[in-house]
């Protein structure tokens, strides 16, 4: 193997490992296509005579992703690619009370929009949830990948800028127009495992550390170690405002109750002048989880399949030759998808950035915990 292959296996940045080589050895007359021309020959290895698709739908069912795609009926191509990292799903199902969407552009050579849905922690840090490869910017493919989102209580997170700031993070790894489909996993992976390592460290951080100043703080010392620093940060600074009015409801507004789901100045008014602490209760669920275990009434079920295979098996029998190969192939590709027969996006040839205006339909979505999922497990699933 090659010093630019040996880089390029580590998922070093072409730019970087150039000018590796350049140091290594001044006399090198290696250029950018150089590396292009390792990667790829690197991946052709990789995927030891399969095409593309099938490397991909292979890398994603043996590392435990939930994903589910969809082809150009004509041409066979891919269109829409949903997948989510098993290390982003433990921690969604961690905290699943928030959920944001954007599309990044450029992150790709077919031109595709790339929408990241992420969430975020009580320690105020976000995470990516999902991933979604779209051919377009439409309603139709929005729906398609989220016609399971509802308005739920955001915790603050009102606008798409916290997923905004999440692309600039994604780009330094996926940070090439001329990635495909098989690289960007493999470096969307990296993104996603840096976030795990983060979290984890952040929860630890957050259940052994005493902020002194609110300790001392009679009335917000019971919610020390209990709740989170940032939740605690927001709590204080409503004390703080509480200062300037006392309890008078009309004067507050009750942002932070309504949107935080936290004690706001004139309850904290009250709770002072009674000479109470803030108790825990008035705190919402949401700033209290400080460990990845995940909320118990998201705990899987005895999950079973047997209706649904029969439902497929009595759907099957009525249908005429052509369509039972269809529906055949279908389920060879749901069972071993590194023999699917979905071939490579095709290309945008204008690859555009970010519009100048998006549809206030799609400028932020939320989830609504309370309405079930859809039946239908996406996972595999090749509609």
């Amino acid at each position: 193997m090659s010093n630019s292959e040996r880089f390029v296996e580590k998922n070093v940045k072409p730019k970087d490992i150039l000018s590796a080589l350049k140091n290594l050895n001044p006399k090198n007359v290696s250029t950018l296509q150089t590396i292009y021309n390792a990667d790829e020959k690197l991946r052709r290895r990789e995927r030891e005579g399969k095409t593309q698709m099938q490397g991909v739908m292979e890398f994603l069912d043996q590392n435990g992703y939930v994903y589910y795609s969809r082809a150009n009926v004509l041409t066979n191509k891919l269109e829409d690619l949903f997948f989510a990292h098993p290390r982003s799903l433990e921690i969604w199902r961690t905290f699943p009370h928030v959920l944001l969407m954007d599309a990044t552009y450029k992150t790709n050579k077919y031109g595709m929009p790339l929408l990241e849905i992420v969430g975020v922690t009580p320690t105020n840090m976000t995470f990516s949830i999902a991933f979604v490869y779209m051919h377009e910017e439409k309603q139709s493919n929005y729906v398609w990948a989220l016609d399971w989102l509802k308005s739920f209580l955001n915790f603050g997170n009102h606008t798409t800028n916290r997923a905004e700031s999440q692309h600039a993070k994604l780009k330094r790894y996926v940070e090439t127009s001329r990635s495909d489909i098989a690289k960007s996993l493999k470096r969307i992976a990296d993104v996603v495992e840096s976030q795990y390592t983060g979290i984890k460290a952040s929860l630890v951080h957050n259940k052994i550390l005493i902020v002194h100043r609110y300790y001392e703080i009679p009335h917000l010392k019971p919610l020390c170690r209990f709740i989170s620093i940032y939740a605690l940060d927001i709590i204080f600074k409503e004390y703080e405002r509480s200062k300037e009015f006392g309890f008078v409801y009309e004067n507050c507004g009750c942002q932070v109750r309504t949107s935080y789901g936290l004690p706001c100045a004139h309850e904290q008014a009250i709770f002072v002048k009674k000479g109470h602490s803030v108790p825990l209760r008035s705190v919402d669920k949401f700033w209290k989880k400080l460990d990845l275990l995940e909320c118990k009434w998201l705990e899987d079920d005895n999950l079973g399949c047997a209706v649904q295979v029969n439902m497929f098996n009595a759907h099957y029998e009525k249908q005429s030759r052509p369509v039972k190969l269809s529906l055949a192939r279908k389920l060879l590709n749901l069972i071993t998808p590194s023999t699917t027969s979905v071939s490579e996006p095709a290309t945008h040839k204008n690859a555009r950035g970010r519009p100048s205006l998006k549809k206030n339909l799609f400028k932020k979505t939320h989830i609504d915990l309370n309405q079930d999922p859809p039946t239908q497990d996406p996972r595999h699933l090749n509609s």
